[in-house]
Parts: structure tokens; C-alpha cells; sequence
């Protein structure tokens, strides 16, 4: 019988196989060369990314080409600010500030002493110098506030990556950049995540100094914020709490009074300032 009339048959190729999408690997992926490259190198990109673009956006005040006082919106700055530290730079050659007559009919200055911790340190150069080092001081701020923010995320637990980029973006937010003109929102970006780092570390390891701190700095600038961000933590604790302790809710109201207990010891250490602070309101 002839072999010609019998078909061929011919094996089907493989079918090609298609990775699956994961959280690994959209982006950036883990097994990338790019992810390869700089792993364990996060911190030191993220920060030299930090302290680069600082150095860009705040180029002409670090080279005194410019003061940092404003005349538009920001204009608090050279009408409230400039003379405010002014005022205090002079009242402290003689001691801790107390009652001066240069503030409005009379007004005692203790309070506003020890608010802001870079203004403090800065006035120390004296009253000629206040206005080339403003620039400075926030540069730090903003520094400062991706650094601690991305110890934050850390704690999270969150890719690498994303906190280094999450961090960054925080640092040159809106909030901070356009706070940085009345200084006192800058302050407050950083100091509330001292807070949040803080929190994490209590509820992650039982460690407790930084949420201390965080406490006690927010009400040394501020005792109102201590209101409204309290209010964001009763929030915030649950949820976290529910994140990293799961099922055990039976223990959650003992943690809640540890938390409290732990604030407050924040709020006492600043009570020879936060008495005479509330008494202006």
C-alpha cells in the first residue's frame, strides 16, 4: 500500500507560557536588574535624592542671592515672623524670655519661647543673620521629614521602593514646601511623624521614647494640634492595631490605656511651658 496517501502529522508547538502578574513584579520587579542593582541601597539613593533636590528648590536662599520673606501670600513671613524673631533674639541675651512691652500693649513671651525648636537654634546667630539662615533651617525640616517619614513606612513593612519614593513625595508635598513659608506647618509635617514613627515603634516592638518625644514636641509647638491629630489617632490605632495583632481584641483596651499613659507622660514633660501657652488662649 502506498505511503502517499497517509497525511503527516506534525507535533504542535509548545505554547508559550506567560508569567503571572504579582505585586513583585509590576514596575519594577524583584528579579529586575535595575531591582537587583540597587538593593539594599534604598536608604542612600532615597537620601541623596532628598538632599539634591533640596539643594535645587532652595538654590538662591542657600547662596543668599535671596532672603526667605516673602510679599505675596507668604507675606506672615516678613510681617509676623522676621519681627517675632527679632523680638525674642533680643530678649534672650538677657535670659529666658519673659514679659516684654515691644509685643503689641504688653504680652508675656515665655510661652512662645520654646515653640520652634529650628527658630530657637537659629536665633542664636543673632537678629542680623535670622533672615539668611530661615532658608536653612527649613532645608533641614524638609530633610528631616522625608528621613523620619520613611522610618515611618518602614515600619510598615512596605517594599523598599515604595517608601523611598512614598517618602520623597511626602518631603516636597504641598503642605510642607508651601509651609515653609509660615514655618509653623513645616514644623508640624515633621513633628507629626515623629508621632506616627513613634507609635509604630510602641506597637511594633513596645519601644516608647519616640512617641514620647513626638508628644512632647507637638505640644511645645502647639498645645491645640495635640486636639485634632488625637482625634486622627483614635482612628488610626485600631486599624494598625488589627493589622499587626489580629484576634487579639481581648487585649486591645489595656494597649489603648498604655497609649494614653504614654501620651500623657509626652504632654507633662512640656507642662512648664504648655500652662502659660494655654493661658494666652
Amino acid at each position: 500500500m502506498s505511503k502517499k496517501g497517509k497525511a503527516e502529522v506534525k507535533s504542535a508547538p509548545p505554547k508559550a507560557t506567560v508569567p503571572q502578574a504579582s505585586a513583585g513584579n509590576m514596575a519594577v520587579t524583584e528579579g529586575s536588574p535595575f531591582a537587583e542593582k540597587i538593593q539594599g541601597k534604598e536608604m542612600y539613593l532615597f537620601l541623596g535624592a532628598l538632599v539634591l533636590t533640596s539643594i535645587f528648590v532652595f538654590r538662591d536662599f542657600l547662596t543668599f542671592e535671596k532672603v526667605y520673606l516673602f510679599k505675596d501670600i507668604g507675606s506672615d513671613s516678613l510681617n509676623i515672623y522676621l519681627p517675632w524673631l527679632t523680638q525674642l533674639s533680643e530678649a534672650m541675651k538677657e535670659g529666658v524670655p519673659t514679659w516684654s512691652f515691644s509685643q503689641g500693649l504688653g504680652q508675656n513671651n515665655f510661652p512662645l519661647w520654646l515653640g520652634d525648636f529650628f527658630a530657637d537654634f537659629i536665633m542664636l546667630f543673632g537678629k542680623e543673620r535670622i533672615p539668611y539662615l530661615l532658608a536653612y533651617a527649613e532645608v533641614i525640616k524638609v530633610i528631616l521629614c522625608g528621613v523620619v517619614f520613611y522610618k515611618y513606612l518602614t515600619e510598615l513593612k512596605l517594599n523598599k521602593l515604595t517608601v523611598a519614593i512614598t517618602a520623597y513625595l511626602f518631603a516636597f508635598s504641598g503642605f510642607v514646601i508651601m509651609g515653609t513659608s509660615w514655618f509653623i506647618f513645616s514644623d508640624e509635617a515633621l513633628y507629626v511623624s515623629v508621632i506616627l514613627f513613634g507609635f509604630e515603634r510602641w506597637l511594633n516592638h513596645g519601644k516608647i521614647f519616640w512617641f514620647i518625644f513626638g508628644v512632647t514636641i507637638l505640644s511645645f509647638l502647639q498645645p491645640f494640634l495635640l486636639f485634632p491629630h488625637a482625634i486622627f489617632l483614635c482612628v488610626y490605632m485600631p486599624v494598625r492595631y488589627n493589622d499587626v495583632k489580629p484576634g487579639e481584641w481581648s487585649k486591645f483596651p489595656v494597649f489603648i490605656l498604655k497609649t494614653l499613659g504614654i501620651g500623657a507622660v509626652g504632654v507633662a514633660i512640656s507642662a512648664y511651658q504648655l500652662l502659660p501657652d494655654l493661658l494666652q488662649y
